[in-house]
């Protein structure tokens, strides 16, 4: 968790409509960042590589878990942003580098699975229906709580997702 962030409630989801919320929402409310330091968002001239990424972000004093992929051959770094303890809610920074997020399903509870939201590269993921898509810097996707997907990208891809009651990996 970073205390220069603040996660509040901004959206909730009323009959399948947007509508402004309040801290008092609940756990069907769309958890979206208010307050995003400008490092977050002005990646331009960081070289598409995890070393770059996470010497740009050294200002945010981050905790940085490093994993090498088994499969493609690359690397995944992951920081966790904040947590919501009591829903297993998690707003992560994630950098894939010749790497996959393995494959996990997201946990029940929740108004959606999970929102990725692109920062830099591309990510390979499938929709819910299982369309391949590819997304690219500015991309926002969501997918249900429940389903299951493994995400990759062949080169580089740095964003960050939320999953309002986490995850669990699938072997």
């Amino acid at each position: 968790m970073i205390s220069d962030f603040r996660f509040e409630s901004h959206i909730q989801f009323q009959n399948d409509s947007a509508v402004p919320g309040s801290a008092a929402d609940g756990p069907t409310a769309l958890q979206l960042p208010l307050s995003l330091p400008s490092e977050l968002l002005n990646l331009r001239g960081v070289t598409e590589t995890i070393e770059s990424m996470i010497k740009h972000f050294s200002a945010l004093d981050l905790a940085w878990s490093l994993e090498v992929d088994g499969i493609y051959g690359g690397s995944r770094a992951t920081a966790l942003l904040d947590i919501d303890e009591t829903t297993g809610g998690q707003w992560v920074l994630a950098l894939l580098e010749h790497a996959s997020t393995g494959r996990h399903s997201h946990n029940a509870g929740g108004a959606y699975g999970e929102c990725v939201i692109t920062l830099a590269g591309e990510l390979d993921d499938i929709l819910d229906d299982g369309t391949a898509v590819k997304l690219c810097r500015g991309a926002v996707m969501f997918h249900a709580p429940n389903t299951v997907h493994e995400a990759t990208s062949h080169r580089f891809w740095a964003g960050l997702y939320h999953q309002p009651r986490g995850c669990t990996a699938v072997l």
